[in-house]
């Protein structure tokens, strides 16, 4: 306990750089407006969620990924064992607001509160973990449900698959025909529709469409028409907008897309690189400090 105590407040000491401006900039994101009453997540899907990490279906627009707590068959045997105290409060809290959809301040989505089981269950399970009955049986069978969980829980089943892009390094992403031809012409203008991790911007300076999802500031989201009270997500103009004078004064030059844009207008040309499309009619983007004015 001692040991978790010294651990928090150590993180939130490293923490401060962060946590200060997230603060100064919280009452201005889309998330300080009152929030509409979400459902939460059935119990079968966290009992699911408990025994395998397999399943790639969606609830209520969640990822699987994002309301399972499977810690492993091991650990989950061993939680029977742990002696009360205090993670069983916090397991029965946590439990209870990811079935009724109520979250905590700042979680956002009471299936974030699939975190708090799957923390609790693990200091669980080390509390538990004296009191097995050491016998060869016991062993044994700690040993093939350990195998099982390995066997689950392989490097095959990637972040948000089969969703997202596997995750690369910037040197992988950044080495793309696609990465390399906007690293050069995408200052002329934003692009739009692109996958993680080039979407961010951050780290190749290509100007994306802003970043619109559950933090975004209240003028983003009016500016875009997001009406999700949530934040859409949505990295491709064509997924909440029409193409436009909009678009065009957005400053939107680029677009990757499968769709066949150059044969839906003339304002768009078809690239060197497959599915990029150049509008020819786009504006030099505004500044944010000229949009959020």
């Amino acid at each position: 306990m001692d040991g978790l105590v010294a651990g928090t407040v150590i993180g939130l000491v490293l923490g401060l750089p962060q946590l200060l401006p997230a603060l100064r900039y919280y009452p201005q994101s889309i998330r300080s407006r009152p929030r509409l009453k979400e459902r939460g997540i059935p119990a079968r899907v966290l009992l699911k969620g408990l025994l395998t990490p397999r399943p790639c279906d969606q609830i209520h627009g969640l990822f699987f990924p994002e309301v399972c707590v499977f810690v492993g068959w091991l650990p989950l045997l061993t939680v029977w064992f742990a002696p009360l105290s205090w993670w069983h409060g916090v397991l029965g809290v946590a439990v209870l607001g990811a079935l009724s959809g109520w979250a905590p301040p700042g979680f956002r989505l009471s299936a974030r509160c699939c975190w708090l089981v799957s923390i609790s269950l693990a200091f669980l399970s080390l509390h538990g973990l004296p009191y097995l009955p050491w016998d060869g049986n016991t062993l044994l069978l700690l040993g093939v449900l350990q195998l099982l969980s390995l066997l689950l829980a392989s490097w095959t089943l990637l972040p948000m698959s089969p969703f997202c892009q596997r995750w690369e390094r910037p040197s992988v992403a950044c080495g793309t025909p696609l990465a390399q031809t906007l690293m050069v012409s995408a200052p002329t203008g934003r692009v739009s529709g692109l996958s993680y991790p080039l979407r961010t911007g951050q780290v190749n300076r290509i100007q994306t469409l802003g970043y619109n999802g559950g933090s975004q500031p209240r003028w983003m989201a009016r500016l875009r028409r997001d009406s999700n009270p949530h934040g859409s997500g949505a990295h491709d103009w064509f997924a909440s907008n029409h193409d436009g004078r909009r678009l065009d004064w957005y400053g939107v030059r680029y677009a990757f897309s499968y769709r066949p844009l150059h044969r839906l207008s003339s304002k768009w040309r078809l690239t060197d690189v497959p599915h990029l499309y150049e509008n020819l009619h786009a504006n030099a983007p505004p500044s944010w400090d000229e949009l959020a004015a």
